[in-house]
């Protein structure tokens, strides 16, 4: 049986809502998530609107909480890594 190799450099979508969730999940400004998450405002503009509509993020004041949606959505998103990882 062959074995096949995937290399990609850009993240896809999951890959960054999962960036943006587990940066907030203790509570961080957007100025924070934007440098960890490696986005542009404008991009983070966007997926802030998107994960807060969708109930898996939260502002309070200043800040951003991940919800416990987005931190079930943080393990599963793992278990699917897991799954996909080459071994």
């Amino acid at each position: 049986m062959e074995t096949v190799v995937l290399t990609r450099t850009k993240r896809n979508r999951l890959e960054t809502l999962n960036a943006i969730l587990t940066t907030s999940a203790k509570g961080v400004k957007k100025t924070h998530i934007m440098y960890r998450a490696n986005l542009s405002h404008q991009q983070l503009e966007k997926f802030l609107e998107f994960l807060t509509s969708k109930g898996l993020l939260v502002k309070e004041g200043n800040y951003y909480n991940t919800t416990n949606k987005g931190l079930i959505f943080i393990e599963e998103f793992g278990k699917i890594q897991s799954l996909m990882s080459v071994s």
